[in-house]
């Protein structure tokens, strides 16, 4: 079993400054047949299914049947890893944006601005699915003030929730607190964003967004910042994150998180479990982070069961939860469609090093429950040049 170096780079002393002062500032679906209400479904127990089909015209799906109506068409589960195509039925007008045209700054959002919900270390391998959603911005230029202080700001957003909920929509403009820090010849800024949510049926949501900019030159605007779904820079920078919190954007402990869907930017790391029937493989994208547990995306899985192989690239059917700093990771994948009664396999117990307890696989039904054991005879771990 291989072990990953310890390269992690040294965080200069002006990222340290700039990251102290943003904290200081910082607050805490598929739709298908004939219905226009965005997250209804039908029976199926598959996360993004619609009908009795393991994989008919659900959230990864972009090709045969599916009508370019339902509001879960061409988005992050993408198995051709586009995140570019048209938006929801229920996603604004880029015209919504509420701010002024005078503002000196600003954000580029392109049609690849698309972004997954990611696990929380604090939630179980089970209660993950539940958590899972996807963001997209509106494409669009949109101005950001470029003085320090309080303004009123709206940003074109839309949601995409799991089956049969409701997703929140645009709920009128919000606010937005701008500040900046200087350091040498580099002026950081950052813009604070809590922006009303309303659904369908009238639950309030909040979109909190942190937007930060970056200009090299002194008393020169900085440059846009473009949001295209790339996982940004590491230990901060340029960039921005966005949560979707239930009634209060400063109290969103059980909200949902957004980051990258599949940012290639990030180490490429698999875990290759070897079992009684069959055999895993898991790709991870990891990302770094100076203190906090480290952003990732759960991309791919591939693998076969009882003679039968599978692969699944679809955001809504790999699910993922780690420990803290992802000492340790459990792991479940769906299939499209069932093999050998299950509707997916559980891993649990992996990590890079080895450690106790030992890995241990279950086939699980289309909630995530155990069916059988199979025992694990390998389990390997690779860091992957791409």
């Amino acid at each position: 079993m291989s072990t990953p170096a310890n390269n992690r780079p040294f965080r200069s002393l002006a990222a340290v400054l700039w990251l102290l002062a943003a904290l200081a500032g910082a607050g805490c679906s598929g739709d298908d047949d004939d219905s226009g209400v965005p997250g209804d479904d039908d029976d199926s127990g598959l996360p993004g299914d619609d009908d009795t089909s393991a994989d008919d015209d659900d959230a990864g799906d972009d090709d045969a049947g599916d009508d370019d109506t339902s509001p879960d068409d061409d988005d992050a589960g993408d198995d051709d890893s586009a995140a570019v195509g048209e938006l929801w039925t229920w996603c604004p007008g880029a015209d919504v944006y509420v701010g002024l045209s005078t503002w000196t700054q600003s954000v580029e959002v392109s049609s690849g601005a698309l972004y997954c919900a990611s696990f929380s270390e604090f939630r179980t391998l089970e209660e993950e699915p539940s958590f899972k959603a996807l963001l997209r911005v509106v494409p669009g230029t949109y101005p950001l003030p470029g003085e320090d202080g309080l303004a009123t700001l709206g940003l074109p957003v839309c949601f995409q929730l799991p089956p049969g909920e409701e997703p929140p929509l645009q709920g009128g403009a919000g606010n937005v607190h701008s500040t900046h820090n200087v350091w040498q010849d580099t002026t950081y800024y950052s813009h604070l964003l809590e922006q009303p949510l309303e659904t369908a049926s009238g639950v309030a949501w909040w979109l909190s967004a942190v937007i930060r900019l970056e200009s090299d030159t002194p008393g020169q605007s900085p440059p846009a910042l473009v949001l295209d779904g790339s996982g940004g820079a590491p230990y901060g920078g340029p960039g921005a994150e966005f949560s979707l919190c239930p009634d209060d954007p400063q109290s969103c402990n059980d909200g949902r998180r957004f980051l990258a869907c599949n940012p290639s930017e990030y180490a490429l790391q698999r875990h290759r479990v070897t079992f009684d029937g069959g055999d895993l493989s898991f790709d991870v994208r990891m990302g770094v982070s100076m203190a906090a547990t480290e952003p990732a995306a759960f991309v791919s899985a591939s693998g076969t069961l009882d003679g039968e192989s599978f692969a699944q690239s679809d955001y809504w059917k790999l699910i993922y939860n780690p420990t803290h700093h992802h000492f340790s990771r459990d792991f479940a994948v769906l299939f499209d469609s069932p093999i050998a009664g299950a509707c997916g396999l559980k891993a649990t117990d992996l990590d890079p090093w080895g450690d106790a307890p030992p890995a241990r696989v279950h086939t699980i039904d289309c909630d995530l429950g155990e069916l059988s054991e199979r025992s694990v005879s390998a389990e390997v771990f690779e860091e992957i040049e791409d």
